[in-house]
């Protein structure tokens, strides 16, 4: 059996710590190195002190929303793949985070 190589760091946010666990379990199974966090403040620290490859983020959380990591992550690393998710289909939501990269 041969070792597969970590992808890189990928934070997963969401205020429903189950689900980020969930996708953060999913994304290890493919070989990242996937990290779950259930606050936006505590996500937008991570990315401000490590280094992480991608960030998956909730739209609608208290306090730091997924719009505002969105804009934190382009700030410091445009090239950082960023992936929006919400369980609430609003087609304003996804034009405006498309908007903002």
């Amino acid at each position: 059996m041969t070792a597969r190589k970590k992808a890189g760091r990928v934070i997963v946010v969401d205020d429903q710590r189950q689900m980020a666990d969930t996708v953060a379990e999913g994304l290890a199974d493919h070989g990242f190195d996937a990290f779950a966090v259930s606050s936006g403040k505590q996500a937008l620290a991570m990315l401000e002190m490590d280094d992480v490859a991608a960030l998956v983020t909730d739209l609608r959380m208290p306090e730091v929303d997924g719009l505002e990591l969105l804009a934190r992550s382009i700030e410091l690393a445009a090239e950082r793949p960023v992936i929006v998710m919400t369980a609430y289909g609003a087609i304003d939501t996804a034009i405006e985070a498309m908007r903002r990269g």
